[in-house]
């Protein structure tokens, strides 16, 4: 049998650099060789992958799409220009002073990174001081000059939820809903979602992708659901975090990553058309400090529905504080027949869950 495919080679590079370096670390590792398909598995790989695809001429998502899709103020200028309901927002400049942005977008509202993802470097501001405090120690600590900069939006008051899709040639092929249960902790597949709901974010999710141009590959769109009908939130062009990878696989009964790696190489696939149960995960973080014991292991395995606990720490190690929703110490999964069974059974699990800190 032949030997199973594994990393036959890597190059270190500045994501932040000219995709002509990037592209010759590509060529230093392949040799003569092209590649078949270059595939973005992070946000920030996002934009260099698809100069990638430009330079070595392969189908797929290309650089003006991937900046639709990475870039948070192109992003929200692209669903502008579609009429896509989108919060208010301001591209923040070195010059751009507190004052304007309540003015426009009232109070609360959010400072955060035009590249980034998970909420990392999100910041919510209530007051107009403390927000003029924050863009003050930006350009003084060179904040402004680091990275690709900042936007603002008005704090919106809805149910955030995401819609993960795969694509081929531009043709929907998959979409799935993921009910944000908690918010940056528990995530459900597939949400709840009534026949008039479910039209509705259908609707709405093809015009968001329709106005970013997606070609390929897998999609995850963020968005509100307020009295006023979805706004959009941000679309991403790789895979989802908060473990909803997982929950398309047990939910839906397909591997994910299978999928997004046969698409990139210009397959077309069946999809499942019904998912085969409700999967659930709560993501663990109980906050910073040395772990001196951890409570309920025993009581939390045996809630009904619950599948596995996955745990990356122990006493004795430390927990830093969460920056973004990537950052976590472990898992509860769960896995019903509907979506009240799996809600049941993560809450009643993360309950019995103690962490003691020294």
């Amino acid at each position: 049998m032949p030997e199973a495919p594994g990393l036959v080679g890597c190059r270190e590079v500045d994501l932040h650099g000219p995709p002509e370096a990037i592209l010759g670390a590509a060529r230093a590792l392949l040799g003569d060789a092209a590649p078949a398909a270059v595939v973005a598995l992070a946000e920030r790989t996002v934009l260099a992958a698809a100069h990638l695809r430009d330079r070595f001429g392969l189908a797929g998502n290309g650089p003006p799409v991937a900046l639709r899709c990475a870039d948070k103020v192109e992003m929200k200028r692209a669903m502008d220009a579609a009429g896509v309901p989108v919060c208010p927002w301001r591209e923040v400049h070195r010059d751009t002073r507190a004052r304007e942005l309540v003015a426009a977008l009232g109070l609360p509202l959010v400072l955060k990174p035009r590249r980034d993802s998970g909420g990392r470097g999100q910041r919510r501001f209530v007051a107009e001081a403390a927000l003029e405090a924050e863009l003050a120690a930006l350009q003084a600590g060179g904040g402004f000059d680091e990275g690709y900069g900042w936007l603002a939006e008005r704090w919106l008051e809805g149910i955030e939820m995401s819609v993960e899709a795969f694509l081929h040639q531009g043709e929907l092929r998959f979409q799935s809903f993921t009910e944000y249960f908690v918010p940056r902790h528990a995530n459900i597949v597939p949400a709840e979602l009534d026949a008039g709901a479910e039209r509705e974010l259908r609707a709405f999710h093809a015009r968001a992708l329709a106005a970013a141009g997606v070609e390929r590959g897998i999609t995850h769109l963020e968005l509100f659901r307020t009295a006023a009908g979805p706004v959009f939130g941000e679309l991403a062009i790789r895979p989802p975090g908060g473990r909803i990878m997982t929950l398309l696989r047990r939910g839906w009964g397909f591997d994910p990553w299978e999928a997004l790696l046969r698409l990139s190489l210009g397959e077309d696939l069946s999809f499942p058309q019904a998912p085969r149960c409700c999967a659930g995960v709560w993501i663990l973080h109980p906050g910073s400090g040395t772990v001196a014991a951890i409570h309920g292991l025993d009581e939390a395995r045996a809630v009904p529905n619950l599948r596995r606990i996955a745990l990356k720490v122990g006493v004795g190690q430390r927990i830093p504080e969460r920056l973004g929703t990537g950052q976590d110490v472990g898992s509860l999964y769960a896995e019903g027949p509907d979506r009240d069974h799996v809600a049941a059974a993560l809450t009643s699990a993360r309950e019995h869950l103690r962490f003691e800190f020294a």
